[in-house]
């Protein structure tokens, strides 16, 4: 039987107590094998993030080193004997006449004794050193608990569940939102997944701006230290730190750097330019063109630059072109210090940096007509 709890989310209605299991410590052959396949996933990812396509079998490669990583994770849990040996499982019908399995459910008769034991491991001893044996004891490597069921049984189980899971989570904005947000910590700050969830940010390793920086930092200083703890975590936030985190994290894994001519520079540039639009960003609050941008540009467009600096549009058009043509005759270092000079303080913006402007934004008026019709 189960019993709906509000936002979505339903729980056995047999007890208020189920238990987790635990993290145990990683042998150090455990950890050198993980720091291995993490370095060969970030490499790998890199690799991709450059030169991937839609089809690219490394992909598949990618998708074999990280089921690698969480199996090597998922060796590390363990139940802890003392506690499951008052828990079980319960396998029922939901609703829509789907079977699913709950492990670690304890029974209400059990519940005194379960807190009764946490407090036991919990509070240390001073006879002798009895808790630290308990202790040790109780964080020793064991055996996951057996469902018991063929593997067939349980694919159609757990398939069962999770198609109920979606549904209920398509419903509940809040909990999608808990878990999306921990899916991104996990991997972008504790380069691990959430198992089972295909929603991963990556930092772009981008030299930020000072403000984006500390930012970052201020938000992300309040996830716990423990990438175990971070799914609960998330679960008991309000939709608005989980928002500042996602804004953050989702800043820290764009990367709209790009060269030209590839589609996917086109494709960035076209992203780019709505972001801008979307964000009202004007880039002369954050860039400035200096001496170092203009040397780098070919007279040609040197040239082109100038025709529209101040001091050039200001002339009648006979004085324009006579400006541009003894200009063209400096060689480009000359001619780049003349633009960066008629240029200073007046906020020149190259193309590619103006944001571009909505439909709609501006409406002609009358007098703009008449100014069209002459």
């Amino acid at each position: 039987m189960e019993t709906n709890l509000g936002h979505g989310r339903t729980e056995s209605a047999h007890t208020n107590i189920r238990l987790q299991p635990d993290w145990r410590e990683l042998t150090e052959a455990e950890e050198a094998e993980l720091a291995r396949l993490r370095s060969e996933l970030d490499a790998l990812d890199a690799a991709l993030d450059d030169d991937s396509v839609d089809d690219d079998p490394r992909w598949d490669t990618r998708d074999t080193l990280a089921a690698s990583i969480e199996t090597l994770r998922q060796a590390a849990r363990v139940w802890n004997t003392d506690l499951i040996a008052h828990a079980g499982v319960v396998v029922g019908i939901s609703h829509d006449g789907e079977a699913y399995a709950t492990l670690g459910v304890v029974r209400q008769s059990d519940e005194k004794t379960i807190k009764a034991i946490r407090k036991r491991l919990e509070t240390p001893e001073t006879d002798g050193g009895v808790a630290e044996d308990e202790e040790t004891d109780a964080g020793s490597v064991v055996e996951p608990a057996s469902l018991g069921l063929p593997k067939s049984v349980i694919r159609d189980l757990s398939l069962a569940r999770t198609r109920a899971i979606r549904l209920l989570l398509a419903r509940d904005r809040e909990t999608a939102l808990a878990v999306t947000v921990a899916a991104m910590i996990l991997r972008a700050s504790f380069r691990s997944e959430l198992p089972g969830v295909g929603v991963t940010a990556s930092a772009a390793h981008i030299d930020d701006l000072d403000a984006f920086v500390e930012a970052r930092s201020a938000t992300l200083a309040y996830i716990p230290e423990n990438e175990a703890e971070v799914l609960d975590w998330c679960l008991t936030q309000p939709p608005e730190t989980l928002l500042s985190l996602l804004a953050v994290i989702v800043a820290d894994a764009v990367d709209l750097a790009h060269e030209k001519g590839a589609p996917s520079d086109r494709h960035r540039q076209m992203l780019a330019d709505r972001l801008a639009e979307v964000l009202n960003l004007d880039m002369r609050q954050f860039w400035e063109a200096d001496s170092s941008f203009w040397t780098r540009l070919p007279k040609a467009d040197l040239l082109s630059a100038l025709a529209e600096a101040p001091e050039i549009v200001e002339k009648s058009q006979a004085k324009q072109e006579a400006a541009l043509k003894a200009h063209a005759k400096l060689k480009r270092d000359e001619l780049a210090a003349k633009v960066d000079e008629a240029f200073a303080g007046a906020g020149y913006l190259p193309d590619m940096l103006v944001t571009p402007v909505p439909a709609g934004r501006f409406e002609l008026t009358g007098t703009g007509f008449a100014v069209a019709a002459e």
